[in-house]
């Protein structure tokens, strides 16, 4: 009797079987790939959706605020370069819309508008300096005490007409030393 020396012809097929088990070791892993990878898209989708609510439901809100503003001014035309707008928090029953344009044309375009508001619960304020702010202020308590005729704000600067100069070129008030010559004046 002839014996079979080892590793013959029962060697190529060992080999074969070596391959195919490395083969489907390799499709176990892509398929734990691609399983990890459908969680993550599940999950980005997940978030995606989540995000394209809050969108929507922010959109929603603004257009409700706008047309809240629409409805309380009288022919104020928005132009649609508006960056942000939303109520802030009320006080009394009052509720206040704060408004940011992308360009200061706008914003110059609708405070030229305000003079339609006149009869309606709507004030138009410019976001000052708190030194623009107390200076406005004071103008405001000097005209309050008949000091000089009118005070208004443009660009966030501060003008002023004295008194008896009702047709005369307004005054740019840029410190409280400026402001102080009229607080005497009767």
């Amino acid at each position: 009797m002839v014996k079979k020396p080892q590793g013959g012809p029962s060697e190529p097929n060992s080999g074969l079987e070596e391959v195919k088990e490395m083969i489907r070791e390799g499709l176990r892993n892509l398929s734990a790939e691609i399983k990890s990878l459908e969680k993550t898209l599940e999950n980005s989708l997940e978030n995606l959706q989540s995000e394209a609510k809050v969108l929507k439901e922010k959109n929603e809100r603004n257009a409700e605020e706008i047309k809240l503003l629409n409805a309380r001014s009288k022919d104020i035309v928005l132009n649609p370069d508006i960056n942000s707008f939303h109520l802030l928090p009320k006080k009394n029953d009052n509720s206040a819309v704060k408004i940011t344009f992308t360009n200061m044309k706008f914003k110059g375009e609708l405070l030229k508008q305000g003079r339609k508001l006149k009869e309606t619960k709507v004030f138009i304020n410019e976001n000052l300096t708190k030194k623009n702010a107390s200076i406005a202020w004071k103008a405001r308590q000097i005209k309050k005490g008949g000091k000089i005729l009118k005070t208004w704000t443009r660009n966030c600067r501060i003008y002023i007409t004295p008194l008896g100069e009702e047709n005369g070129k307004p005054i740019l008030i840029k410190t409280m030393e400026d402001l102080g010559k009229y607080e005497g004046s009767t």
